[in-house]
Order: structure tokens, then sequence, then C-alpha cells
């Protein structure tokens, strides 16, 4: 969530798909984790934070590409392999390999 001027926003990071805290397996709960510390430790350290607005998803929540410092968190993300593209064809479960337990 950021706050714009006096009003709070909630953002989803647009164009890529991460992992999700409610996962479908123990790995992909953990790349979660991993990724909003990613993020928060991205946006904790930035001097100057930009959202890029991109749309509105069917919640009506923002969909932004998130910028520190000058950087996409986005695509620093997918860098990272803790989200891919959207333009990749993604299968959900990507972050949860066969024969893991759900």
């Amino acid at each position: 969530m950021f706050q714009v001027g006096d009003k709070p926003i909630t953002v989803h990071l647009a164009n890529i798909h991460a992992p999700e805290m409610q996962a479908h397996c123990d790995r992909e709960h953990h790349l979660a984790r991993s990724a909003l510390a990613f993020v928060s430790d991205a946006l904790a350290r930035a001097e100057r934070i930009e959202l890029d607005i991109q749309g509105t998803d069917r919640h009506q929540d923002s969909l932004a590409i998130v910028y520190a410092d000058g950087k996409s968190v986005n695509q620093l993300l997918v860098d990272y392999e803790f989200a891919v593209s959207s333009t990749e064809n993604h299968d959900p479960l990507v972050w949860c390999p066969q024969g893991m337990s759900p």
C-alpha cells in the first residue's frame, strides 16, 4: 500500500507474475516471502519511489510499475527470478514442481 497525497492506494505490480503468499506448495510460499522481503528492502533503501500506474485490476486496485531510485522493481523481480514476465506463458504451478507437497 502506498500513500499518494492523502489517499492510501493498494498497488499490484504490473506486467509480472510472482509467487503468492496463499501458495500451492511450501516452495512457492518461501519464494513469495523472499520476493516480499526483496521489494520491502528495495523500497526501504530508496531515496525516491515513483509509481507508473498502468490501470486497475478487477478489484479496482492500481496496477503499476514501481521505481526505486529510477530502477523498475518489477523488472528487478524478474531479473532475480522472484517473478516471471506476464508476456511469458505462465503456469500458476510453475513455482511448485511435480512431486512437491501442497
